[in-house]
């Protein structure tokens, strides 16, 4: 769905509202998942809540296309809107523009979810929900790659690193809204004073170009975090990312 569709006047190109795309729970998967024999009554009960969830879901994501105005040294202005990340303004070294986005399971979800009453259900949930909003950021990062880059893509999100922490949620919101049209308007989705997001599975960051694979994992030290998609790499930062004259 286009900028005119979603609602966005024209001052907001490229704005694009993703949302009714294909979604489903693997049952072979969830089972896996969830350490489930597959004939047993409590695989019986997951596939209940599998087909509940499934009903109600409508996962949906919106982004946008910026061009970069400026760089500093431990900031990039995109569209008169900084965000400040040192990581970021190396990453984003050869781009000419990003994509912020904000991709969220749906209230819809999360209202199903809060109905429930058992403990493993309420658990079942929470991870399906966490399945929903990762179809969702998958669904923008393709649609991002047949629209606007085809080639790798990486993806930083506030509050992943200190480098960049819940603190830039705010402009990072500020760059897909404008009166009358806040994310809560269009997703759903409600920026929280504390930085976090209702529902709670939404994610938010910015895609970018990238001609080397980057993940926030890369920087983090937490190992235990269940959520790592790649190793921890201690000499990263001062090789790539410490700024001249920056203190360890």
């Amino acid at each position: 769905m286009t900028d005119g569709e979603s609602g966005f006047g024209a001052e907001r190109m490229n704005a694009v509202l993703l949302q009714d795309f294909p979604w489903e729970l693997n049952d072979k998967l969830l089972l896996e998942k969830f350490r489930l024999p597959g004939e047993s009554s409590r695989a019986d009960a997951l596939r209940r809540v599998a087909a509940e969830a499934e009903a109600r879901g409508r996962p949906r994501a919106f982004y946008r296309r910026c061009w970069i105005e400026s760089r500093g040294q431990e900031h990039v202005n995109l569209e008169g809107v900084s965000l400040h990340s040192r990581v970021m303004t190396v990453n984003l070294e050869k781009a000419h523009s990003a994509f912020p986005f904000v991709a969220t399971c749906g209230p819809e979800l999360e209202e199903w979810s809060r109905s429930l009453t058992g403990a493993l259900e309420k658990y079942w949930a929470e991870e399906i929900k966490g399945l929903a909003v990762g179809a969702a950021v998958l669904a923008t990062a393709a649609d991002v790659q047949e629209h606007h880059c085809p080639g790798r893509l990486a993806m930083m999100n506030p509050g992943s690193l200190d480098d960049w922490p819940l603190s830039g949620q705010a402009p990072l919101f500020a760059l897909l809204e404008q009166p009358g049209k806040t994310m809560e308007a269009v997703l759903g989705v409600r920026l929280l004073p504390s930085g976090l997001m209702d529902p709670g599975m939404t994610v938010s960051g910015i895609w970018f170009p990238a001609e080397e694979a980057f993940e926030n994992c890369m920087l983090c030290p937490r190992e235990a975090c269940p959520g790592r998609r790649a190793p921890h790499d201690p000499e990263l930062y001062d090789k790539k990312f410490r700024a001249p004259g920056q203190l360890p």
